[in-house]
């Protein structure tokens, strides 16, 4: 855990703080082996890292920190979601030289209304460039011809999450890290270009031209199939000659060669914070890894895009593992991290203004929930299947029944389409669709066995939320905030869309302010045939607070959450 008080806070964007998580069961099952996909980068470091929340809400600054612990040139790429249904906000390439570190922030707009801005004040190459006035986050995924029934405007960008994936590596003994321009003029290869020298990339503009689309690639329209360089766009930063060999990025190859933490700063009250990415090893290994090196089989896909549209779509967490739009292996991947509750701390105190906020983040929730078969911003769309195939869709694949048909080539005699196996809708249980209270929402069912600090508790399967009534325990959305807060305003992160824990009224003792809670999905089951764990793809973290006014000793901590799994 980490916490900050106001005299050190303007040391804080500067530094992500790490913190360690607590896992509720035994190490040894946590150790990751060849062949056993089970738990989380054991060593702290990944080839994928996800950020469960970032916020701009209440004087909050989000940022982050990564590391390239290689000897080789890294491709990372960056992905920011927001919160509700996943869609991409925005999406760029950071490309590091061997041992780089990277860091940037995200800020409010300048105006009420306006989008949150992402900054650097880094040097590493990026493509596209980063503007020292900033980026702003977009809402293009979820409006107009985009829109998913939520919210369109730019409230919605305001909280999310974030996604950094290895995509490709450029090995100190290869061809890209060679100055060519002795034989061929300006035909330098990609690590040579990117590659710091007395602190500064040799040349990022040059970097950055190789990774713009080939104009004669092209792009896949409904009901055809991926063809040629359809799937990547053959930008020129992309090896096409072999792992060793040319000038570009080849495939992934070192198993976790990556760190990252995340930190939350505000300076308005004093307040800052810290935790660790979700950290998943030897994602893009489609082999079994050499058991000395921790290296990737030489079978493993070239991940590596064009930054340019709709090819910056790829990859996703959820075809890493078998390449470029295959997100056939994406409930592989998932029972790495799933759980069958989660479990933390909660502070519910007036008289000392100390409050809490659970963060509980599903980072695949939309590959199965978001299915709107035409929209290649959705993250279960007709282009994201098989690796080849662009699946001719007659209508969205609207049913709220869990989908167990086999994986489909074509559009079925009925007229609907089916998914993957990996992405229908199990191990979920609702569709992202508008409900009878209007909110477009994917709700997910939760009970929790809540305890004070004298071990007095009690099992709540519909704890009253604010302002009170009979609403369902339930999480609506991608990233979820529960807040331990009577009030949005006091509570740590100041969420517009938390829903409120009445701890006090499920333990029926308005006395208790402090305890534990073991947070449980209900009504779910393990994906059938490949995940054997009850309980859903997870992770987070809590914030917990003490602001109260007029007193100089304010702080945040933020603690790692633990877990446990059933079969």
């Amino acid at each position: 855990m980490t916490q900050m008080k106001k005299a050190r806070l303007s040391t804080a964007i500067a530094s992500a703080l790490g913190a360690v998580a607590v896992i509720s069961v035994p190490m040894a099952a946590m150790a990751q082996t060849p062949g056993d996909p089970i738990g989380f980068a054991p060593t702290g470091t990944g080839q994928v890292l996800i950020v469960p929340y970032y916020t701009t809400n209440g004087g909050w600054t989000t940022a982050i920190n990564f590391t390239n612990v290689t000897n080789n040139a890294l491709l990372v790429k960056v992905r920011f979601h927001e919160a509700q249904n996943s869609r991409d906000i925005l999406d760029f390439n950071v490309m590091m030289s061997p041992h780089d570190v990277w860091n940037g922030y995200l800020t409010p707009g300048l105006n009420e209304g306006d989008a949150p801005v992402f900054r650097t004040d880094d040097t590493t190459c990026t493509t596209p460039a980063l503007p020292a006035e900033g980026v702003p986050l977009s809402a293009m995924a979820f409006s107009g011809g985009n829109a998913d029934g939520g919210p369109t405007d730019n409230s919605r960008l305001a909280e999310g999450y974030i996604e950094l994936m290895v995509i490709g590596e450029c090995r100190s003994d290869g061809a890209c890290m060679t100055d060519f321009s002795t034989v061929v003029p300006d035909d330098d290869g990609i690590g040579y270009l990117t590659k710091h020298v007395a602190g500064m990339p040799r040349d990022c503009a040059r970097a950055r031209a190789m990774s713009v689309a080939d104009g004669n690639a092209g792009f896949p329209a409904l009901g055809a199939s991926f063809t040629g360089n359809q799937k990547h766009g053959a930008p020129a930063y992309r090896n096409s000659l072999g792992l060793y060999s040319g000038r570009g990025y080849g495939s992934v190859m070192s198993y976790a060669p990556l760190k990252g933490n995340i930190s939350f700063v505000n300076s308005v009250n004093g307040q800052g914070g810290g935790v660790q990415a979700l950290h998943l090893d030897a994602v893009a290994c489609n082999s079994q890894a050499a058991p000395q090196g921790r290296v990737c089989g030489n079978q493993s896909a070239n991940l590596v895009t064009a930054q340019s549209p709709d090819y910056f779509l790829e990859p996703t967490i959820a075809t890493m593992p078998n390449g470029l739009w295959d997100a056939r292996s994406l409930n592989l991947l998932e029972s790495r991290f799933t759980w069958a509750s989660v479990v933390n701390e909660w502070a519910d105190n007036a008289d000392n203004a100390a409050y809490t906020d659970w963060i509980v983040n599903f980072p695949t929730k939309g590959f199965h929930v978001d299915q709107f078969c035409h929209i290649v911003q959705a993250n279960n769309n007709a282009w994201r299947n098989d690796g080849a195939n662009v699946l001719a869709c007659a209508q969205d694949n609207s049913s709220t029944a869990r989908d167990e048909r086999a994986n489909y080539t074509a559009v079925l005699a009925d007229g609907t389409r089916a998914t993957p196996s990996s992405m229908r809708l199990a191990p979920f249980n609702n569709l992202w669709a508008v409900g009878s209270d209007g909110i477009a929402k994917s709700a997910i069912r939760y009970s929790s066995a809540i305890f004070d600090r004298e071990e007095g508790g009690a099992i709540a399967d519909s704890p009253i939320f604010s302002p009170g009534g009979s609403a369902q325990a339930e999480l609506k959305f991608e990233t979820n905030v529960i807040r331990f807060a009577t009030n949005e305003e006091d509570a740590p992160l100041q969420s517009i869309m938390s829903a409120r824990f009445d701890a006090q009224d499920a333990l029926g003792n308005a006395d208790a302010l402090y305890g534990w809670m073991d947070l449980q999905f209900s009504g779910v089951s393990g994906t059938p045939g490949a995940n054997p764990f009850v309980g859903l793809p997870v992770y987070g973290f809590v914030m917990k607070n003490r602001a109260k006014e007029g007193r100089t000793l304010n702080y945040a901590q933020m603690l790692d959450h633990g877990y446990n799994w059933s079969r």
